[in-house]
């Protein structure tokens, strides 16, 4: 991924806002893949420091893989599952597993506007669409058609979160 100046200027954002240690673009690795426990504290501290959203009760946050996870991130991970972010499958979270690019759109959605229908082909064409209108996805040349197959990279992850401020979405 090149390194822009909205690049620069969104890592330099979630660093001030909390959401990254890293103080530059290339200690903040953008293109590494993002894993779904690393996703997990991107997006909680996306919701709680810039949303200013709280976790609500969810029906059941146990997953039988999370006792492997990176012992800073587990709480994160229990967390984006109170918040209704990131889920899980049969009682898993695969905390090393990459997110995908419609998970990550997923997420952002749902921690702007809440959970949309699911029940479309392919599953996250709604989250898509708003993504997409919202203006979040701009030149990242997101195909929509793979969205579920390819894996989102650290600085794609920023600038989306980046442009939900800087495109006026926060409520």
């Amino acid at each position: 991924m090149e390194i822009t100046t909205e690049l620069t200027s969104a890592v330099t954002w979630m660093h001030d806002n909390n959401l990254t240690s890293s103080t530059g673009v290339s200690g903040f690795k953008p293109n590494n893949y993002v894993t779904r426990e690393q996703a997990s504290k991107f997006f909680v501290l996306f919701a709680k420091n810039i949303l200013w959203k709280t976790g609500v009760s969810a029906k059941s946050t146990a997953f039988s893989d999370v006792s492997g996870a990176d012992k800073t991130l587990q709480s994160y991970i229990k967390e984006s599952a109170k918040m209704w972010l990131l889920k899980g499958s049969k009682g898993k979270f695969g905390p090393f597993n990459k997110l995908s690019k419609a998970q990550a759109i997923a997420v952002l959605v749902r921690s702007l506007n809440g959970t949309q229908d699911e029940t479309g082909t392919p599953w996250y064409s709604a989250y898509y669409t708003i993504a997409n209108n919202d203006g979040l996805l701009s030149g990242l040349n997101f195909d929509s058609s793979k969205l579920d197959s390819t894996s989102i990279r650290r600085g794609e992850l920023a600038l989306i979160l980046y442009r939900v401020v800087t495109n006026n979405l926060v409520k």
